[in-house]
């Protein structure tokens, strides 16, 4: 007698679980949902069971198009918008465009600053209410210290345009150009946008051949409104590009012999070293916040890249007139560590205690003694300079 053994499992060859050694379907096929099972990619799909090649990795950056440290291949926000202050004193560059009364720039944080100073050293105390400098100065650099950390803050969020017209005026205007462009159109044979809009709402049956306005009227009619909407909407993004390129225009200033302390004003870190490249030979030390130095005569980039809206202290040998910080296309120059000439030709600044030398040989009577006249065998004190002591047997 033969007896047939059951196998249950999935039988649909469509089902992710399809078991291909099953003979009775138990009811446990589970239906193929593709989509990105890689649990660390920024796409994750949690109900996908079968991977379908779409899963995107995770960049992490500042996701806020209107910040100065916009990353535009970022697709998750990982709080670098802003700037960051940290506890104590620090260093920052001020980045907005427009000028800004330090009263103002500060307002929301002024109860945790303890003081503001130029490179001038004039200041800025919030808890007396008092300031030495009227303004913050685009592309300036300021020391700071505060009380707590402050991260994510915006200078600019402060500013009201001379003209009062922000940009939610503006996006208003634009909303209204477009939205009036189709109400604006008169055809020649007396029909307005509202008799328009009034056919399309009561569909073409509604039109009355008789009053000379044809199906083909109407669609000619909703065209031309297009067009001049689609053309109020390219003057709008022309003058836009406009402002935006005129916004990037290079600021310069004017380096000072000696210590500066400068911001940097680029929307993008590119490396310290590539960066200074064309007033290396006036440089002697870069630093930042951290104590981090870039010093090209000794060919040693401690820093790194510059970060956006940061300040940094550099010290000169000459003054730079009109100098601004240029696009690098991410070109980086590898340090190759060296020594001066003049730094290996310093001397020694050795002091004769510095030097240990023997004092003398002592037996354990302790009676001087030369050890080259000494028994072997026979046990010796060495006496030195530095006050130690060592004890040796006679070989």
């Amino acid at each position: 007698m033969t007896y047939n053994t059951f196998v249950l499992g999935c039988m649909d060859v469509s089902a992710s679980n399809y078991n291909s050694e099953a003979n009775t379907d138990d009811g446990t096929c589970i239906a193929v949902v593709e989509g990105c099972t890689d649990i660390e990619a920024y796409n994750y799909n949690s109900e996908a069971n079968t991977d379908d090649g779409s899963c995107v990795a995770v960049i992490e950056g500042c996701t806020d198009e209107t910040d100065f440290n916009y990353d535009s291949e970022a697709n998750t926000d990982d709080n670098s918008c802003g700037l960051h202050l940290p506890q104590g004193w620090s260093m920052f560059g001020y980045t907005c465009l427009e000028s800004l009364n330090a009263v103002d720039a500060f307002s929301d944080i002024s109860y945790n600053i303890e003081i503001v100073k130029d490179e001038w050293g004039l200041a800025y105390l919030p808890s007396y209410g008092f300031s030495a400098f009227d303004n913050l100065e685009f592309s300036e650099g300021y020391q700071i210290k505060m009380i707590e950390e402050v991260t994510n803050f915006q200078f600019c969020d402060a500013i009201i345009p001379q003209d009062g017209i922000g940009q939610a005026e503006v996006d208003a205007a634009a909303d209204a150009a477009y939205a009036d462009g189709a109400a604006s159109v008169t055809p020649e044979d007396g029909v307005s946008q509202a008799d328009v809009d009034a056919a399309y709402a009561d569909g073409a049956a509604s039109v009355t051949p008789e009053d000379g306005v044809s199906q083909a009227d109407v669609d000619s009619a909703v065209s031309d409104a297009d067009a001049i909407s689609d053309g109020i909407i390219a003057d709008l993004q022309t003058q836009l590009d406009d402002a935006l390129a005129n916004s990037c225009a290079p600021i310069f200033i004017d380096i000072v012999e000696g210590w500066n302390i400068l911001g940097y004003t680029l929307s993008y870190g590119q490396d310290v070293a590539a960066t200074l490249s064309s007033i290396e030979e006036s440089i002697q030390i870069v630093k930042d916040n951290d104590a981090n130095v870039y010093w090209p005569e000794f060919q040693f980039n401690g820093i790194g890249d510059f970060i956006p809206g940061q300040g940094y202290q550099i010290k000169t040998n000459n003054a730079i007139a009109n100098y601004t910080w240029p696009n690098m296309d991410g070109e980086r120059i590898v340090m190759s560590p060296t020594v001066p000439q003049w730094a290996a030709d310093m001397d020694v600044d050795v002091h004769p205690n510095d030097i240990r030398s023997l004092v003398k040989v002592v037996n354990m009577l302790g009676q001087e003694v030369n050890i080259e006249d000494q028994f072997t065998g026979e046990v010796v004190l060495y006496l030195y300079n530095d006050g130690t002591v060592e004890k040796k047997i006679i070989q």
